[in-house]
């Protein structure tokens, strides 16, 4: 029972209780709005790249020594690869001038060849100038990042800590140091290193030599045996004919280089594991010499993967 009060109706104490506990939740409310938008901030300047009206038609933006990069599309619809020096923008906005990052009177400068048109979706190879890789700590070409310019046998402080790369020219990455373990041969930019089951994995890089091992056959028939330590040319045809391609180091998928289930000959250098199923599963064998017709062995248009038999050099 009630006594002596109208239950609708709080007295001065309960008027006070409402509008502090009302204050204390405008006031947390304010608190996480900030958070969520210190929150966005910070994940901005991780990405590195200040906002822009370059944004609307540009992409794949990043930030490296004081630079600002960014595939922007020009007049014609052809992305170009295009970098503009931050200092000089200040706070003024950039934006994207026929391909071209501009912003407060200053231009920047084109990355690609003159007329070229890298970058785009999946990061076209490297433009002019002097060979380099520019190694990220996160995917798509964000977080810290590390140039290399020459062979290095060790990255040190960047040791297996690279997710994404760009690259001019063309690059041998390794998994161990002095270019050791699985090697894979990069020519164009990759924004996920875990394509080639490197992510978190790089510690030495240089530039590559010769041919092997990046992607699909080469045309012509015969190919040629590109030799060297690690290595492995395979042919379409029987006899060593047809198109052909030299690979060094582990290949877990040959669907990615279109070579699946379309081997039918090989020379080697050293001994080789090849398998029928992706991730060297399946019915695996060893083979240490040339093989002129992989039916013989019941290879024949079905090895998914091989890799170099360690340890027996």
């Amino acid at each position: 029972m009630l006594v002596g009060g109208n239950p609708g109706v709080a007295g001065p104490g309960g008027s006070c209780t409402v509008k502090l506990n009302l204050t204390m939740t405008i006031a947390a409310l304010g608190a996480l709005g900030a958070g969520l938008a210190a929150a966005s901030t910070a994940d901005a300047q991780n990405r590195g790249a200040p906002r822009g009206s370059y944004q609307a038609t540009c992409s794949g933006a990043y930030v490296n020594q004081g630079r600002l990069y960014a595939d922007c599309r020009d007049q014609r619809g052809r992305m170009r690869e295009t970098s503009i020096e931050l200092a000089r923008c200040s706070s003024s906005d950039i934006g994207n001038d026929n391909g071209l990052l501009v912003c407060a009177g200053h231009r920047g400068s084109y990355e690609d060849r003159p007329g070229g048109g890298g970058g785009g979706g999946g990061g076209g190879g490297g433009g002019g100038g002097s060979p380099s890789i520019t190694f990220f700590a996160d995917s798509d070409f964000r977080g810290q990042s590390f140039v290399v310019t020459g062979e290095t046998a060790f990255l040190s402080s960047f040791n297996d800590r690279a997710s994404s790369a760009r690259v001019n020219g063309s690059w041998e990455i390794c998994e161990d140091a002095r270019f050791g373990g699985r090697c894979e041969r990069i020519d164009r930019d990759v924004r996920n290193l875990s394509d080639f089951g490197l992510n978190d994995r790089v510690s030495s890089v240089r530039a590559a030599r010769g041919g092997g091992g990046g992607g699909g056959w080469t045309g012509g028939n015969g190919g040629g045996w590109g030799g060297g330590r690690n290595s492995i040319t395979v042919y379409r045809d029987a006899n060593f004919t047809g198109d052909s391609e030299t690979l060094r180091g582990e290949i877990p998928n040959l669907s990615r280089l279109g070579l699946n289930d379309a081997i039918s000959s090989m020379r080697l250098n050293g001994p080789w594991e090849v398998c029928t199923d992706a991730n060297f599963a399946g019915q695996c064998e060893v083979f240490d010499g040339d093989v002129r017709n992989l039916g013989s062995s019941g290879f024949n248009d079905r090895i998914s993967s091989l890799r170099p038999l360690r340890g027996r050099w």
